[in-house]
């Protein structure tokens, strides 16, 4: 593998490579715990859309139906479709209480707990268009079994932050 070096008349140098390797070990161990949740994944989504009888294949890396006798007939009964769509409903009937609170009872700390109390709920909620992001987020949970969100700063993105589900 060629190694990407910004400054390409220079070689690169022992710190470089170093750097680059312990890119690359990251990555590759965090496809490897991704990996162990992969073929759930892939079987919940299948079941939620329709296709009861997919299975994962490993080797292959992709989800197969198996084969079946020309003289058995498969019936589907689709509760998980019903069952996501009622818990949503009830994770979604009533908008979380995010509150700050204050470490001390000094009037520094409770305004800076009062202060960040509007801006999540003013500012975070509306501006970063949590809501979308809340119900995306909680449809992955309820299909897959585990989800979350992270925000990411970026200074040089000219006040746009990009949410992550």
């Amino acid at each position: 593998m060629k190694l990407p070096f910004k400054n390409k008349s220079k070689n690169p140098t022992k710190d470089d490579k170093a750097l680059f390797d312990w890119a690359i070990n990251l990555k590759d161990d965090g496809q490897a715990r991704r990996q162990v949740y992969e073929a759930q994944w892939y079987e919940n989504i299948s079941a939620y859309c329709g296709d009861l009888w997919a299975e994962y294949d490993m080797n292959q890396k992709k989800l197969v139906e198996p084969d079946k006798p020309d003289w058995k007939v498969r019936l589907p009964v689709n509760l998980v479709q019903p069952a996501v769509r009622t818990e949503y409903a009830k994770l979604l009937k009533n908008r979380p209480m995010i509150d700050c609170l204050a470490r001390a009872d000094n009037r520094g700390d409770l305004n800076s707990a009062r202060v960040g109390d509007q801006v999540l709920n003013n500012y975070i909620e509306y501006d970063l268009f949590m809501p979308k992001h809340r119900r995306r987020m909680l449809q992955w949970v309820l299909i897959c079994g585990m989800g979350g969100v992270f925000v990411d700063h970026d200074p040089s993105a000219m006040g746009d932050q990009e949410v992550l589900v």
